[in-house]
């Protein structure tokens, strides 16, 4: 929740800096000529959650971890208050689940082992992945050069790569009963269940939906628009059977900015 407050924090300074920075002309009142593009960068922080990463049974709870989106993205005016838009972006999606399990433990004070409960991390350091989006936005006038902006949409996503692990950290002190021989660090407290490798299986074409709610801020041809956004994973990661139900969802802070054509 800090990390959430930090960064919604940065970005709204980060907004309000950028549209204050913007010439102070007035522009007309009247609604532009129709229809109308408009083209220009995109750009988002993403907060990143990957539910299902530890394997089928093992729901877990995923942390949330920072990544980034940069492309393109183009509008078309339907109306003065419709349009329709798509982006063009690559995605750095990062992320941890975290469950218990139980673990046979030798502790320092005791040469017998106990079963305690312990936590199993799986970690994905990377996932790249190029995403299409299309969505329909509307755009209510609030003042003179500020409209608000509600969309919805859906986006198709290509999987480039991606790594994972999965360990068990063990308590200060504490040593692990390994039969099955698994590699360890951290002297022994780190169990290596899984080697930092590729993600095997991915699925390369996925999909899910979208939705954003933000403003527009407009001085003559040039339109600045901050929005959070959320992006739904409908699709597996992996077609694994034992990783079935591995998605990446995320929470974008994105800000447009778009030049009428």
């Amino acid at each position: 929740m800090n990390t959430f407050l930090r960064l919604l924090s940065v970005w709204i300074a980060a907004t309000a800096a950028a549209i204050a920075q913007a010439p102070s002309g007035d522009i007309p009142l009247c609604d532009p000529p129709m229809p109308r593009w408009h083209v220009g960068p995109t750009s988002a922080l993403l907060l990143n959650s990957h539910p299902g990463a530890n394997g089928a049974g093992n729901p877990g709870e995923p942390e949330q971890r920072m990544g980034f989106a940069l492309g393109i993205g183009a509008g078309y005016d339907l109306t003065s208050e419709f349009e329709i838009s798509g982006r063009l972006e690559y995605r750095s999606m990062p992320g941890r689940v975290v469950y218990p399990v139980e673990s046979f433990i030798i502790l320092p004070s005791s040469v017998e082992p106990h079963l305690l409960v312990v936590t199993t991390t799986t970690d994905i350091p990377q996932f790249r992945a190029v995403d299409l989006a299309l969505s329909a936005a509307f755009k209510p006038r609030l003042l003179r050069r500020l409209s608000g902006m509600v969309a919805v949409g859906a986006f198709l996503r290509s999987a480039l790569e991606g790594t994972h692990s999965q360990f068990i950290d063990f308590p200060d002190g504490g040593k692990p009963i390994n039969p099955a021989g698994f590699p360890t660090e951290h002297n022994g407290q780190r169990l290596i269940l899984k080697p930092y490798q590729e993600i095997s299986d991915l699925n390369k074409v996925g999909g899910g939906v979208t939705g954003g709610i933000g403003v527009q801020y407009r001085y003559g041809s040039t339109r600045i628009i901050p929005a959070i956004w959320y992006d739904h994973s409908l699709t597996n990661v992996t077609s694994s059977a034992e990783e079935d139900g591995w998605r990446v969802h995320s929470l974008a802070f994105r800000v447009d900015v778009r030049m009428e054509l």
